[in-house]
């Protein structure tokens, strides 16, 4: 057993009319090769490694209680290293989150987290994109007080650079354990899409929902959820309407609201795939089985016109790839300008 003392962050209210414009910075991380492309069947295998803690009393120090699980065979007391699974519990948070109808307690949430993050390394230096120090605290740290807020259970974290540096932060630094947060690290570069697949015998839940680990939008993941139930589609994704696309590959939707193709990028206001998506497990199970491949462009940019769900919103949002929105970061997330 091990102490930890968390930090904790209320999230302020987010105000649209503070927003930054031409923030929105989606894009496929660097290290996502593309050997590999179109579907077939998948199944994922590897060593997990769980580490649960006791329950959270407000400023007191947790209890971390640690365990591995190699195969699926053995248990023994675990410190977390670079190829290791790990698992730690989520408290009820003393802050100002407000829970959107526990949407998210029936889904298992997926966090590509294994970015090599190259475009910033000058400014992170050996420091993972995740853990990029935003208004006082870790860029994960955020995108889980935002699932937490939704009443999320289960969140299994997609490592693969830096990965010991990833749960060792879960360790020390991190609050939350209302929900266990399950590490898988992929033994090699896989990309998105090879990552998904490496972490696909954690997820138990029908609907799944995926996210980028270097993208925030302030969603709404109930209004979300309910879209993607409504549509019967396989997948949804969630899209974002911004200023200026010319950063990213537009997405053109039909009268029906389905996806009919993804546009090149080009000047001009847009909407754009905001890198959080709802997947069932069906279409799961259709991913390429071998090789490293891009969720967005070896998947869904390839699926047939209209089998994907668009749900568009206005919302601010921004990734942290570059070093310009990475210094923009603070003022997207808290909402409002940081001085």
């Amino acid at each position: 057993m091990r102490d930890f003392v968390a930090d904790s962050l209320a999230i302020l209210p987010w105000n649209l009319s503070h927003a930054p414009t031409g923030l929105a910075t989606r894009k496929e991380d660097e290290n996502h090769v593309r050997p590999h492309s179109g579907f077939s069947g998948a199944t994922p295998a590897g060593n997990r490694h769980r580490r649960r803690s006791a329950s959270w009393a407000g400023a007191c120090p947790a209890q971390l209680a640690i365990t591995a699980r190699l195969g699926h065979h053995n248990s023994q007391r675990f410190c977390p290293g670079p190829e290791g699974t790990s698992v730690l519990g989520h408290s009820q948070r003393k802050d100002s989150l407000v829970r959107s109808q526990d949407v998210l307690s029936d889904i298992d949430v997926v966090v590509l987290a294994g970015g090599l993050g190259t475009r910033i390394r000058g400014v992170l230096g050996d420091t993972p994109k995740v853990l990029a120090p935003i208004a006082g605290r870790a860029f994960l740290g955020h995108l889980l007080d935002q699932l937490s807020a939704s009443g999320a259970r289960r969140v299994v974290l997609c490592l693969g650079h830096l990965a010991d540096q990833v749960t060792t932060w879960l360790e020390r630094e991190e609050s939350h354990d209302d929900l266990d947060l399950i590490c898988r690290t992929e033994p090699q570069p896989l990309g998105t899409g090879g990552a998904l697949r490496h972490a696909r015998d954690e997820l138990r839940s029908d609907t799944v929902l995926v996210m980028n680990g270097d993208t925030f939008t302030d969603a709404d993941l109930h209004a979300f959820v309910q879209a993607h139930r409504r549509s019967e589609a396989e997948a949804s994704i969630l899209c974002v309407e911004v200023p200026d696309a010319s950063r990213f590959g537009r997405v053109e939707i039909g009268p029906d609201g389905r996806i009919r193709r993804f546009v090149e990028k080009a000047p001009g206001s847009g909407t754009i795939n905001a890198g959080m998506y709802l997947l069932s497990t069906t279409f799961l199970d259709r991913l390429p089985a071998t090789g490293a491949i891009s969720l967005e462009r070896d998947v869904l940019e390839v699926a047939p016109s209209g089998t994907l769900n668009a749900h568009v919103i206005q919302a601010r949002f921004i990734d942290i790839g570059t070093p310009e929105s990475l210094a923009a970061a603070a003022s997207v997330i808290i909402g409002h300008s940081i001085t």
